[in-house]
């Protein structure tokens, strides 16, 4: 997974955090175009994750339902306050292989 747009923060001043939002945030994020991804993950920077160093979560994000890949942007739903962003799946499709005598062979082995 990578980042697959801007990263946007949203707080409160003198507020630790905000959650619980009713109704949800509307976040909406054009999708990098360098970055050639799929399946987005609307999620945020979660500082207590990973012991401490931090970790993206999706916890209380949502995608738009709605949302297909041919689309430019992605609409992010969540129900608090922090650093948001999209994260794409950036792995190679695996073409399947051909068997050959010599794949199954060495399968044989």
């Amino acid at each position: 997974m990578e980042v697959g747009g801007i990263i946007i923060s949203a707080s409160v001043v003198g507020s630790n955090s905000v959650e619980g939002i009713d109704p949800r945030l509307n976040i909406t994020f054009l999708k990098n175009p360098i970055i050639n991804g799929s399946d987005p993950q609307c999620s945020f920077w979660n500082p207590r994750l990973d012991n401490g160093y931090g970790d993206w979560s999706s916890e209380g994000c949502e995608i738009d339902e709605t949302y297909n890949d041919s689309q430019d942007v992605v609409t992010c739903f969540c129900n608090h306050l922090t650093s948001f962003s999209i994260l794409l799946d950036v792995s190679p499709e695996i073409e399947p292989t051909e068997e050959t005598p010599s794949a199954i062979v060495l399968e044989a082995v």
